[in-house]
């Protein structure tokens, strides 16, 4: 069942309009997708919006946050929450965006600003279910709600996270997982900015959503973990990352990766600082070789 499910996915993968197009819309849901982010690690409330099938509590709940600043005061954050709903099943919401901060508005005539502001922004809601259908295979899907504006013209659409992980015992239990995002329609722009006239106004094209296959392996080690992750998105943008999680002592963990495209290669390294026996931990990451530049990720993290 388990391996039916996996090249299942693979297959639909393909078919899900993998082309050349550039321009696809929500390209923001892909913001936290690390070097040091492997969708094959056992995850808690922090791994909601990366794979729904990884979802693993050790406890009955967890709740996460993750901030990432940008450069021009560009701002994304994420919150989620997880829970054990019944013995075998997991469920969890969570709702991440990004916002532009204002943006002065300038025109032919007043290239310098004309005093007027504006923000672009974007919001995913979702809700996740992981369910395990036996002791070496579980499933999980995300639905999730995707508006997007830019100014006074809003997009929204719906969408699907499917993924599978799979434990290979007598490979000492390396886990597989196969991940597909944003399954969904397209995004249209409209409202008040497209009003010509009360009579005339304008119709903008349907953008796709960034469709996302990712395919990972983690391998457990006695104070850590390797991992590895293949990924393809619908604008042909693919590669591969790699890197480990190492556990110094119960208070401090590091972690590092290492994502290699045809376009560039981006390093990140990060230490997690933990309060032994409460359940609290801080995350804190940095990311070189970024198109947009140094990028910083602070997450906290709360089991109970």
């Amino acid at each position: 069942m388990a391996k039916k499910t996996l090249i299942l996915l693979i297959f639909v993968a393909n078919l899900h309009g993998f082309d050349k197009i550039g321009t696809k819309a929500a390209q923001f849901v892909k913001l936290d997708d690390s070097p040091t982010s492997c969708v094959a690690l056992p995850m808690d409330a922090l791994g909601l919006w990366h794979n729904p099938s990884s979802v693993e509590l050790s406890n009955g709940m967890s709740f996460g946050a993750t901030y990432l600043r940008l450069p021009l005061g560009v701002q994304w954050g994420a919150v989620g929450f997880a829970t054990k709903a019944w013995k075998y099943g997991t469920v969890g919401f969570y709702a991440l965006g990004y916002n532009s901060g204002r943006i002065e508005i300038t025109t032919e005539e007043q290239p310098e600003g004309t005093g007027l502001y504006y923000t672009t922004g974007g919001t995913v809601l979702g809700a996740a279910l992981t369910t395990q259908l036996s002791t070496w295979f579980q499933f999980g899907v995300t639905g999730k709600l995707i508006t997007e504006h830019v100014y006074h013209e809003s997009a929204r659409t719906v969408a699907l996270d499917v993924g599978g992980t799979t434990v290979l015992e007598d490979f000492g239990n390396l886990r597989l997982s196969a991940v597909i995002a944003n399954l969904g329609g397209a995004m249209k722009l409209s409202g008040a900015d497209l009003m010509l006239s009360d009579s005339i106004e304008l119709i903008t094209e349907s953008f796709r959503l960034p469709t996302r296959f990712k395919f990972g392996a983690a391998l457990p080690l006695s104070h850590g973990w390797l991992f590895a992750e293949l990924f393809h998105d619908a604008s042909l943008y693919e590669g591969i990352k790699f890197g480990g999680l190492w556990h110094i002592a119960d208070a401090l963990q590091l972690t590092g990766g290492v994502s290699v495209t045809p376009f560039d290669t981006r390093e990140e390294f990060g230490f997690a600082l933990k309060v032994p026996n409460r359940g609290i931990s801080v995350l804190y990451r940095v990311e070189h070789g970024s198109p947009i530049g140094l990028l910083h990720r602070v997450s906290l993290n709360l089991t109970r």
